[in-house]
């Protein structure tokens, strides 16, 4: 028996088993001792093998053979889901640091890593997965504190209130980038965070720097030392924005960078400009300022006060402001009479104020001082000329008051007996004296009526009573009185309207004296040609034009003419008679009833005047003219009885034939036997002269019949040549029931009686 056989050389085998068990058994010691956990699972997510190292990463919560067999997917909540990592593994083949989230049966989660590779077989197709899981818990903790470190910073970074830089640097300046800055920073700058770094340098800024510290910035940069300075820059909105800065060098891979540390001291320098003007506003002012501590006692003084008081500065430093006490200023007083170094005594207006901190605490006091030594002296000097002044008025007026009263007294004779001769004589030259007295007469009349008036506008005691009236009715009446004085010059006078009737809301008196003022100024200055006057309505005024062809007004002059006392001709060489005030007076009653006047005229060419005046209602109407013969309405058969009492003896003779037989006129010159008469005798009316000469003056004779019985309310008339301002007033207040200044005529008198007879 044999064997047949063959021998096989395995020795080459037997050293690569034994080459791959020792591979294996290091692979298994690597596999079963790594802390990382490697695993294969199939291409649908089985898990095929799994290194026992998931129990730490698990920390006991899984062990290998509870996880063999089953899906991955059923422990791994994957970022992105399932789909997301085949597709990214389908798309690369493998992935690298894929972070997943292992889900431990207590319900806590392990943060990891995975790199999963696909494994193909020899004909390319897809076999199985293997791969790794890392644990990354405590990289996770790294990352989130780093984040919070970086949300710290950047929570510092951007609401620190500088602005905060970093620049990369470099000698050439054109080459220092700015890699970083806070929103601060960009704000200062007037741009965007992402405008300057996209900037990059501030080579594209207007920056001014203040000082020259820049000049040394890489020599600072270079040796580790940190520099300062100021600066300041153009925003794009043309603000001036001034910063100081710190720069502190730092050396970052390899390159030196600075940080930067910003200060907006926009507003500082402001109000530093602001203390040194009002520093040198407090040194160069022209009044003493002092502040003192709450004692009181001095802890400053600008130069001004050592000027003033002769003290020098520590002199006064420390001590109480009583030093500067002449001992005659009452307490409580802010002018203060004070006394210099030199004993020289002067006048000081102090303001004094607390200087109040931030806390509302009064800290200190401050006194402002002004010197008013000279205003004082001038102050005496006004109060002496003031005096002085009224000591001239009260002589003035008294002295108007006088020849007023004696001017008009006996032009009750003059005017009143040449009205009669110039009616009653025939003879033709005798006649033409009697007007010629007459006339001159009432031009005396006029000034005097004319001062009296510019007084009472001057002292705003003119009495205005508005009532309606027809202004076309009234300039028709005021025109006929020249008829007569138009006659004899030759003139032709007319009147022209817009419509019949324009009625008008205002003073009688003050559009009569209008009237006659213009018209008469027009015939005074018209030698030939016409005077005419026209009224016409507006919208809400109504104009008054007064047109002559008379001798004109230089423009040069057209100012003047409305100022008192003021004619084209003046002195010795004027050519027309007159006080100047006609226009004066006119412009001033114009304007207190609201209206305006103005002149339109040239030299040789006649003048017009125009009045403007407001006007309230205005309308249409039929005027009837009628003529009323001067007869006293007769309230009672008998004839009334009047007393005159009056010194003057031409008084009795002039009244009697104005009221023509009207009355039975009894006269008296003693106020004391006017008394006694009234006693006696009941009248129905009196006529009462104020300045009776010695005795009993008229307002107390009128004070004494008033207590009589029978005359508590008889008209009692003052009749008198006291016209001055307050004249009226006083006597109605004395017991008169009405008054007449002297001289009067017929006309005023019959007016007058028929006031009272229908009144009664």
């Amino acid at each position: 028996m044999f064997y047949d056989g063959t021998v096989e050389n395995i020795t080459e085998r037997k050293r690569t088993e034994k080459t791959l068990a020792k591979s294996e058994e290091k692979y298994r010691g690597i596999f079963e001792n790594i802390q990382d956990v490697f695993y294969e699972i199939s291409l649908d997510g089985t898990i095929l093998e799994v290194s026992p190292s998931i129990e730490i990463i698990s920390k006991g919560g899984y062990h290998r053979d509870d996880l063999l067999g089953k899906s991955i997917y059923d422990f791994y909540s994957i970022k992105g889901g399932r789909r997301a990592l085949l597709a990214l593994l389908n798309e690369r083949g493998s992935v690298t640091d894929y972070e997943v989230i292992l889900k431990n049966p207590d319900g806590s989660h392990v943060p990891c890593s995975i790199s999963a590779k696909i494994q193909f077989d020899s004909d390319s197709n897809p076999l199985k997965i293997i791969g790794s899981m890392r644990d990354i818990t405590e990289r996770k903790k790294a990352e989130e504190e780093i984040r919070e470190s970086e949300e710290r910073f950047r929570m510092v970074f951007e609401n620190v209130f500088d602005g905060i830089s970093i620049y990369s640097e470099d000698p050439d300046p054109s080459k220092r980038r700015l890699i970083e800055c806070n929103i601060r920073y960009a704000s200062m700058a007037g741009r965007s965070r992402d405008e300057l770094l996209k900037l990059g340098n501030t080579a594209g800024l207007q920056i001014t720097l203040q000082d020259r510290a820049n000049d040394n910035r890489m020599e600072s940069m270079e040796r580790g030392t940190a520099y300062q300075g100021s600066f300041s820059w153009i925003r794009p909105d043309e603000k001036e924005n001034v910063a100081e800065y710190i720069a502190i060098p730092v050396t970052w891979r390899g390159k030196i960078h600075s940080i930067g540390i910003d200060r907006d001291i926009t507003e500082r320098k402001r109000a530093e400009r602001e203390l040194r003007k009002l520093s040198r506003a407090v040194e160069q002012s022209p009044a003493s300022i002092i502040i003192t501590d709450l004692k009181g006692d001095i802890e400053y003084v600008n130069p001004k006060a050592l000027e003033l008081t002769g003290y020098r500065l520590d002199e006064l430093i420390g001590k109480n402001p009583r030093i500067w006490s002449s001992g005659q200023t009452t307490a409580g007083e802010y002018e203060f009479h004070n006394k210099k170094k030199n004993g020289i005594l002067y006048w000081e207006l102090a303001s004094i104020s607390a200087i109040i901190n931030e806390k509302k605490e009064i800290t200190n006091y401050l006194a402002v001082k002004e010197d008013i030594t000279e205003r004082k002296r001038l102050e005496q000097e006004l109060i002496i000329s003031k005096e002085k002044a009224e000591e001239m008025s009260r002589l003035k007026s008294s002295f108007l008051a006088n020849m007023s009263h004696e001017l008009r007294t006996p032009l009750i004779g003059i005017n009143g007996f040449a009205d009669f001769l110039r009616q009653d004589i025939t003879d033709p030259e005798l006649k033409e004296m009697a007007e010629n007295i007459f006339t001159s007469g009432n031009r005396l009349s006029e000034t005097l009526n004319h001062i009296l008036d510019l007084s009472k506008l001057e002292s705003d005691k003119m009495d205005f009573n508005c009532q309606e009236i027809d202004l076309v009715n009234e300039t028709k009446n005021v025109l006929s009185l020249f008829k007569e004085t138009a006659r004899k010059k030759g003139l032709y006078l007319k009147i022209s309207f817009s419509q019949a009737s324009i009625i008008i809301n205002t003073d009688m008196l003050s559009i009569r004296s209008i009237l006659v003022n213009i018209i008469n100024n027009a015939i005074k200055f018209t030698n030939e040609g016409s005077v005419a006057v026209d009224i016409s309505l507006k919208d809400d005024f109504v104009e008054i034009k007064v047109i002559d062809s008379g001798i004109g007004v230089s423009k040069e002059y057209h100012r003047i003419i409305f100022e008192e006392f003021r004619q084209v001709s003046e002195g010795f060489s004027r050519n027309f008679e007159g006080t100047g005030l006609g226009l004066s007076i006119t412009k001033k009653l114009i304007e207190k009833l609201g209206g305006e006047i103005s002149v339109d005229s040239e030299l040789g060419k006649g003048s017009v005047f125009i009045v403007k005046l407001p006007v309230t209602r205005a309308e249409e109407k039929i005027v009837i003219e009628k003529v009323e013969k001067n007869v006293l309405p007769q309230v009672k058969s008998v004839k009334p009885v009047a007393l005159l009492v009056d010194d003057d003896p031409f008084a009795h003779s002039i009244l009697k034939r104005y009221i023509d037989g009207q009355a039975d006129l009894d006269s008296i010159a003693d106020g004391e036997f006017a008394v006694q008469l009234c006693m006696k005798k009941q009248y129905d009316y009196i006529f009462m002269d104020i300045n009776l000469g010695s005795g009993m003056d008229g307002k107390q004779v009128t004070q004494t019949i008033r207590k009589i019985k029978g005359y508590e309310s008889i008209p009692i008339i003052a009749t008198t040549a006291y016209v001055m301002v307050g004249d009226k007033e006083e006597f109605l207040a004395a017991g008169c029931s009405h008054y007449i200044s002297k001289p009067f005529t017929q006309e005023i008198i019959f007016n007058l009686l028929k006031e009272i007879l229908i009144d009664k």
